[in-house]
C-alpha cells in the first residue's frame, strides 16, 4: 500500500507540478460587476472566468469547491474521460461546472442554494497535460482518497467513491 499526506499537501504538490496549470475564481466575485451576475446565474461567473484565460480551449483536470474564508473542502471533482485510445471526451472543467448535476438540479440553483448555505465560495481547479498522464480520474482518486484518510469521510457534497 502507499501512502498519501495530508489533502492540502497533496492539492499544493498538483498545483506546483510541472505542465499543470492552477486557476481559481470566487462565487460570487466581490467588489466586481460580476457579483450580481454571480448570484443570480453561476453560469454567468464561470463563462466570464474561462474567458478571461483563453477562448476554445479545453481545461481537463480536476476542480475543488471550498468555502470561502475557511477554505473547507466542499467538493472534489473532475472533468475529462479518456477513451481507449487515450482522447478526452466529455466535459471541460467550465461545462461541468455548469452541467446539470445528477439530483436533477441545473447547476445555477445547485450553486445558488450552496452559497446561501455556505456563504462566499473558492472554486480551485488544476488543468492537467493534454496527453491525459495522469488522467483527471486517477487525481480526483487521490485527491479524495487524501481527503478520507485525513477526515475519515468524503467532502460533505461528495455522496461517494
Amino acid at each position: 500500500m502507499f501512502c498519501l499526506g495530508k489533502f492540502e499537501d497533496v492539492f499544493k504538490c498538483l498545483k506546483a507540478e510541472k505542465g499543470n496549470y492552477y486557476g481559481y475564481y470566487e462565487y460570487p466575485t466581490p467588489n466586481s460587476s460580476l457579483f450580481s451576475k454571480c448570484t443570480t446565474e453561476h453560469f454567468k461567473c464561470t463563462t466570464e472566468h474561462f474567458k478571461k484565460i483563453g477562448k476554445d480551449v479545453k481545461y481537463y483536470g480536476i476542480y475543488v469547491v471550498r468555502k470561502r474564508g475557511c477554505n473547507n473542502v466542499l467538493y472534489i471533482g473532475r472533468s475529462g474521460t479518456l477513451d481507449n485510445n487515450g482522447n478526452f471526451k466529455g466535459q471541460d472543467i467550465p461545462k461541468r461546472l455548469k452541467a446539470m448535476r445528477k439530483s436533477g438540479m441545473k447547476a445555477n440553483e445547485y450553486f445558488e442554494k450552496l452559497y446561501e448555505r455556505e456563504g462566499n465560495l473558492l472554486i480551485e481547479y488544476i488543468v492537467l497535460p493534454k496527453n491525459g498522464r495522469p488522467s483527471p480520474a486517477l487525481v480526483e482518486a487521490i485527491l479524495l482518497q487524501a481527503y478520507f484518510n485525513e477526515n475519515q469521510k468524503l467532502p460533505p457534497k461528495n455522496k461517494e467513491f
